[in-house]
C-alpha cells in the first residue's frame, strides 16, 4: 500500500514535470525569453492540452482539480510511466479528500 501523499502533492507532480520537460519535447517554440535550461510554461502546456491558461494555473496551484479529459491529456503529454501514473492517482485522490473535507467545513 502507498502512502498517503502529502498536501500540495498534486502541485509539486506536476510542477516537477512541467520543469523536466523541454518544449521541445512536446512541439512547442521555445519562447525567446525562455533559458534553455527552462522546462515548458504553463502555457505552453495549457495549449497543449486544450484547457485555457487560467484553468490550467488554478490546477496546477491547487484551487481546482482536473477533469478526466484534462488528466489523461497530461499523463499522455508528460508520457508518464506507471509508477508517476500511480502517484498522480493517489495525489488526486488526496486532492480530492481535501476539497470535500473543505466544503463539508463551511
Amino acid at each position: 500500500m502507498l502512502a498517503t501523499p502529502p498536501p500540495g502533492a498534486l502541485r509539486l507532480l506536476l510542477r516537477s514535470w512541467r520543469a523536466r520537460t523541454r518544449p521541445e519535447d512536446i512541439g512547442a517554440v521555445r519562447g525567446l525569453r525562455q533559458s534553455p535550461e527552462a522546462g515548458v510554461t504553463q502555457e505552453q502546456v495549457a495549449r497543449r492540452v486544450g484547457c485555457t491558461l487560467r484553468h490550467y494555473a488554478a490546477v496546477e496551484a491547487g484551487h481546482a482539480l482536473p477533469g478526466y479529459t484534462l488528466v489523461h491529456r497530461l499523463v499522455s503529454l508528460y508520457q508518464l510511466d506507471d509508477r508517476e501514473r500511480l502517484q498522480l492517482l493517489d495525489a488526486l485522490i488526496s486532492a480530492s479528500r481535501n476539497e470535500t473535507s473543505a466544503r463539508q467545513a463551511c
